[in-house]
């Protein structure tokens, strides 16, 4: 039988490997964040190119994804900036959109 504690259904929110902090750890989330960045621009890039043909908007959205793609598979410190930002972006637009609509 199992120790309490020993099953991993859950996260453990206490533990130092669920924060991140250790280098290689970090690098490789911060990795991770890029490819799934690049993928949704891409996507969207595709969709206003595409669909709507807004040619113009579309290609910039690509450029935007294509220096996150390097930033974050090059150099993934260099990418750190760029993900904070769209933390902070994603929480601002939701703090406003929450005052908004309720």
């Amino acid at each position: 039988m199992a120790e309490p504690g020993s099953e991993k259904s859950v996260w453990d929110w206490r533990s130092e490997t669920g924060t991140g902090r250790r280098a290689g750890e970090g690098l490789a989330r911060l990795r991770r964040a890029a490819w799934l960045q690049v993928t949704v621009m891409a996507g969207v890039g595709a969709f206003l190119y595409f669909l709507f043909g807004h040619r113009l908007v579309g290609q910039v959205v690509w450029g935007l994804a294509a220096v996150c793609l390097l930033l974050g598979t090059i150099h993934p410190p260099a990418y750190r900036p760029v993900h904070r930002f769209g933390r902070w972006l994603g929480r601002a637009v939701g703090t406003l959109l929450l005052y908004v609509l309720l």
